[in-house]
């Protein structure tokens, strides 16, 4: 049975260019099936203004404060074999196009939700992940994102 996962990410402050809030990686022993993602801005002082947040495939890991996956079922959660980078200084190789990109106010938050079978999932290959990134043409706030993934 598949142990299923949490994971924050942050970024301290955006740009007009994509900043990684978090990185997840898999490998050779582990697929990531990510179903859940919410993204929002966390910051104390509201401002009106556009966020733009991406989750697209990674082929290198970057620079960041390493985070550890928390089992979302502690009786029998088994410690994630994936692991993860937030708030990252040098960002990861992104390959191909964004598979999620999500434009929204600076004043609200968003949840996407895997239809079944629709999950974002990590290729069994050396330092295969998937970025969340955002960015902000405007403001510098930070942003935070949650993703759900199991393994």
């Amino acid at each position: 049975m598949a142990e299923h996962y949490g994971t924050v990410g942050n970024m301290a402050t955006n740009a007009a260019t994509n900043k990684t809030m978090l990185r997840l990686l898999g490998g050779t022993n582990v697929v990531m099936r990510i179903y859940d993602l919410i993204v929002g801005v966390d910051g104390s002082t509201p401002a009106d203004g556009v966020f733009i947040y991406n989750a697209q495939r990674t082929t290198t890991a970057g620079t960041g404060t390493a985070v550890t996956p928390e089992p979302l079922d502690v009786a029998h959660g088994l410690a994630a074999r994936g692991a993860g980078l937030s708030n990252l200084s040098a960002e990861p190789t992104y390959a191909g196009a964004p598979a999620i990109a999500i434009a929204a106010n600076s004043r609200a938050s968003y949840r996407w939700s895997a239809a079944p079978g629709g999950e974002l999932m990590s290729a069994l290959v050396a330092n295969a992940g998937w970025g969340f990134a955002s960015r902000a043409p405007v403001l510098t706030l930070g942003t935070r994102c949650t993703v759900h993934h199991r393994e």
